[in-house]
C-alpha cells in the first residue's frame, strides 16, 4: 500500500457522487470538515483523505447500528460502489470488540470479498475526534435493486461512486495525534 509522503502535496480529484435512488428517505452528509456522519450523536469530522471531498455520506444512528447493524436498499441504473468506513480500535489481542463494526477479513469469513470489499482501498483515511482510525473498503454493485446488508456495529457510509471510477489503493496517513507513523525504514 502506498503512503503519502510528509511534505509531498498531490492534486487529488474528488471522487464524483454516483446516482442511486434509495427504497428508503435517508438524511445525507457531505464529506468536509464539520461534517457529522450519524442523527444521534455530536461526532465532527475533523479532517479527510482529498478524494473523499464532497462525497454524500449516509447519516446512520451510531446506536442503532450497535443494536441491529445497517441495511441499505438503493436502485442503481449503473454499476456503483459504496465506500464504507471501519473504525479500527487499538486494543489487546483476543479482546472482542461490540462497539465497532470488523472489517472484513477472508481469515474467518469465506464471504468477506463477495462484493470486492475484502481489501483496504484508503487506510488511516479520515480524523473524527474520539473515535478509533478509519479504513475505507468499497462493495461493488450490478445495477438493479441492491441491499447493502452490514452486521451490528458501528461503520460510516461514506457514499456513491461509479464502479468505473478508480480508487487509489494508498495509506492517507491522518492520525488523531498529528503525527504519521513510518514503517518504511522497517523494510530498507
Amino acid at each position: 500500500m502506498k503512503q503519502v509522503k510528509p511534505g509531498l502535496t498531490q492534486q487529488v480529484a474528488p471522487l464524483p457522487n454516483a446516482g442511486v435512488k434509495l427504497a428508503k428517505e435517508a438524511e445525507y452528509y457531505m464529506i468536509d470538515s464539520l461534517a457529522q456522519p450519524f442523527t444521534d450523536t455530536s461526532f465532527t469530522v475533523r479532517s479527510f483523505a482529498a478524494d473523499l471531498k464532497g462525497l454524500r455520506g449516509l447519516k446512520t444512528s451510531f446506536k442503532q447500528q450497535i443494536e441491529k447493524g445497517t441495511q441499505i436498499t438503493f436502485i442503481n441504473d449503473r454499476p456503483v460502489k459504496i465506500l464504507v468506513g471501519f473504525l479500527k480500535p487499538q486494543k489487546a489481542a483476543f479482546t472482542v470488540d461490540t462497539t465497532y463494526l470488523k472489517q472484513p477479513e477472508l481469515e474467518t469469513n469465506a464471504s468477506a470479498n463477495d462484493y470486492g470489499q475484502a481489501d483496504t482501498k484508503i487506510a488511516n483515511a479520515m480524523i473524527i475526534p474520539g473515535l478509533p482510525q478509519m479504513h475505507i473498503h468499497s462493495y461493488e454493485f450490478k445495477p438493479g435493486t441492491n441491499t447493502l446488508k452490514l452486521a451490528k456495529g458501528v461503520a460510516l457510509i461514506l457514499g456513491f461512486v461509479d464502479s468505473n471510477v478508480p480508487l487509489r489503493i494508498y495509506d492517507a496517513g491522518l492520525y488523531e495525534s498529528g503525527n504519521r507513523k513510518q514503517v518504511d525504514w522497517l523494510f530498507e
